[in-house]
């Protein structure tokens, strides 16, 4: 019995329910049918100029042109031209006058809809995703006309078609209640489609707060973004989200479909870590990731069709993509990839009957029209599987691990404790080594306590000598009234000194800088004020380049530099001030002087060779400079390289020149104890605590 109910029953559906077709271009409505699909019955004609007209297409010269379909859904894949398609239907029973027109497309952007009213003149209603959405004859995410066909005549239609996105037209024909019977249908299955893909979005974001894994929003927001992708696709979008924004409406798939590519892509990496298994493949899916976004751009600043085509490609090869990452990735060791190749094989069918739908490879019918949707679905349940066996296989593993760390630790244990019991008879023999060596040790430090004791009373002595050296700052402020020296020494003694001697007519000042600092630099200094004060006070020479000729060759003479191997020196910037003049005259040996005159500052360099040290020239001579401050008061700084050459600041680099003359420029109008104040604070600010490199010395002079 229940065979035969079957039989009967695919006879009716196959059979009983088709049309009575009288005329190859006629539909003949039934008393008893309730639906049509009017594809295989339409004519069409392919307008490559979009130039046409209704007038053209219904004269006699175009009606003849017209050839009949041979799809059950009409579907020409992406065409720049326009499609016109006639339809002729006859109602034989009038009593059945509810029927309603159907293009079961929603992302057609123009669609024109044709009949004749009661006048015979032809009548257009506008339609497609072009067309603010309150504009439809009917409120629905489809292009529904309402056909009035009361009467017996041969009715014709024709609708006009053109797209950039791929140009499908299934056209149905629909008795009234039965088309609310099949849209209630066709809403509660999307209802449960979104509802499932709602449900694992709020799952999979619940679990994503409990265990703050990464993973889990990564999955959420692909899902999310492939469930905006079928509303778009389903017109829901535009009939509910945003009815009144065409271009939303229009582009809003586009959008959709480089959202959807692009965090797959980024959810595929980061599940299957698949960098660990391949890093061709993670690349590919970095480029997919970027495809992804070029599409979001491209979908506001490219030709529409060219984006659609390349999006479509992109899903395309996406999904054979990711299904080659996740084999790879399971072949090698990736037991979570299971779920996954399952759950992608899957949706890889369901993509590519929408892509091979799309360029009007495969025929419209329920399975195509809705693959990818049942592919996502069951996509997006496997794909959480996989994620919960992810977490199963980890806590295996990690299971594991602890059971392997258990063993290691009691073996470990054991050994501890043969080797413990060694050590502490090896420990109790070395105690008795050990606290005779601690003996020696303490011996050995009270002998270095001493020595360190008569070394920094050696160095303090040394320090007391070198101060004693040094001119009396009193006699140095006697005769510049205006005047500062900072000198840090980076040792207890110091390689830098100043000097000064006044003779007749002239007073002499210097800042020199020896080789080495400490005590070597020490023996240098002292080496140097004593050449210094004998070229000036004994042989009577007070201009400045002869001074530094003679200290040269004294130098070398002292330090026997023609036939050792000593290379010691010392640069120094050597001015003589005549106040009755009011002349400066300098001279500097690598060392250079700094002036501020009328707010302007300037430089003399000194001559690039140090005094003593290796000589290549016959004679070593130094160049005088001579600096008038008649007209106007004069701010001169003499200096070593410690202060410039000092590391420190945020990125622990030198001071630097460049920024030492710009301190001093802004410096030269204050007092001479706030300038050097401030030189001391920034020194110790740049240094920050870290180390003093070298000897520091700068001296300052206001000449009225």
């Amino acid at each position: 019995m229940k065979i035969r109910f079957v039989i009967l029953w695919f006879f009716f559906l196959f059979l009983g329910g088709r049309p009575i077709i009288l005329k190859a271009d006629t539909i003949v409505l039934s008393e008893h049918q309730q639906s049509y699909v009017l594809g295989e019955y339409a004519w069409v004609y392919e307008d490559k100029t979009g130039e046409l007209t209704l007038e053209d297409i219904v004269s006699e010269s175009y009606i003849t042109k017209f050839t009949p379909s041979q799809q059950k859904n009409l579907s020409f894949g992406y065409s720049e031209s326009t499609i016109w398609v006639k339809v002729q239907l006859q109602n034989l029973f009038p009593a059945r006058d509810d029927w309603l027109f159907e293009i079961g497309y929603p992302v057609l952007d123009e669609v024109t809809f044709y009949y004749k009213d009661d006048y015979g003149s032809w009548y257009p209603v506008e339609l497609g995703d072009h067309r603010p959405f309150h504009q439809r004859p009917m409120a629905h995410r489809n292009f529904i006309v309402p056909l009035d066909i009361s009467d017996m005549e041969l009715k014709t239609y024709y609708i006009k078609c053109k797209s950039r996105t791929t140009l499908k037209l299934p056209m149905k024909l629909y008795f009234g209640h039965f088309f609310h019977e099949q849209e209630v249908r066709s809403e509660m299955l999307h209802g449960i489609f979104y509802g499932l893909m709602g449900v694992m979005v709020f799952y999979n974001l619940f679990i994503f707060f409990a265990l703050r894994d990464i993973n889990y929003l990564h999955y959420v927001i692909s899902i999310f973004a492939s469930t905006l992708y079928f509303t778009a696709k389903s017109g829901h979008a535009y009939q509910y989200l945003w009815p009144n924004s065409i271009w939303l409406g229009d582009h809003f798939i586009l959008l959709t479909i480089g959202a959807w590519a692009s965090t797959s892509a980024i959810f595929t990496q980061k599940f299957l870590h698949t960098k660990n298994y391949s890093v061709i493949l993670s690349r590919l899916l970095d480029a997919i990731n970027i495809c992804g976004a070029l599409v979001i751009v491209g979908t506001f600043f490219l030709d529409y069709t060219i984006v659609a085509i390349f999006g479509t490609y992109l899903l395309l090869s996406e999904t054979i993509i990711i299904l080659a990452v996740a084999g790879v990735c399971w072949v090698k060791g990736n037991k979570a990839a299971r779920y996954f190749v399952l759950a992608w094989s899957i949706y890889m069918t369901g993509t590519l009957l929408l892509a091979l739908q799309t360029f009007a490879l495969v025929p419209n019918n329920f399975l195509t029209d809705n693959a990818a949707e049942i592919g996502a679905a069951l996509e997006v349940i496997l794909l959480s599987l996989a994620l919960s066996d992810k977490y199963a296989l980890l806590r295996k593993e990690k299971e594991k691990a602890q059971e392997q760390l258990m063993e290691a630790k009691d073996d470990a244990l054991m050994l501890l404790e043969s080797k413990v019991q060694e050590r502490t008879a090896e420990l109790s023999q070395r105690n008795e080594e050990i606290e005779a060596q601690n003996e020696q040790l303490r011996d050995l430090n009270y002998a270095f306590q001493k020595q360190n004791e008569h070394i920094s009373s050696s160095l303090n002595y040394a320090k007391r000598i070198q101060h004693v050296m040094l001119p009396d700052r009193t006699k140095i402020a006697q005769a510049f009234s205006e005047s500062f020296i900072l000198f840090r020494p980076r040792d207890v003694v110091s390689g830098d000194f100043y000097w000064m001697v006044e003779s007749e007519t002239k007073t002499l000042i210097a800042a020199v800088d020896c080789t080495g600092h400490g005590v070597p630099g020490s023996f240098m200094s002292m080496l140097g004020n004593s050449i210094l004060s004998e070229i000036v006070t004994v042989r009577g020479i007070d201009s400045p380049e002869l001074i530094l000729d003679l200290l040269h060759l004294g130098v070398r003479q002292t330090l026997k530099q023609d036939t050792t191997q000593n290379r010691d020196g010392m640069d120094l910037a050597l001015c003589a001030v005549t106040p009755s003049k009011k002349l400066i005259e300098f001279s500097g040996a690598k060392n250079p002087l700094i002036y501020v005159k009328n707010g302007e500052l300037q430089t003399i360099k000194g001559d690039k060779m140090p005094i003593g040290g290796r000589q290549r020239e016959n004679e070593r001579k130094f160049t005088k400079h001579e600096i008038s401050y008649q007209d106007a008061p004069i701010v001169i700084y003499l200096f070593s390289d410690g202060y410039q050459d000092q590391f420190g600041g945020e990125q622990g680099r030198k001071f630097m020149i460049k920024r030492f003359r710009k301190l001093l420029l802004d410096l030269h109008t204050q007092s001479f104890p706030v300038q050097k104040r401030h030189l001391e604070d920034t020194f110790d600010k740049w240094r920050n605590g870290t180390r003093q490199i070298d000897d520091v010395l700068v001296i300052g002079l206001k000449l009225q």
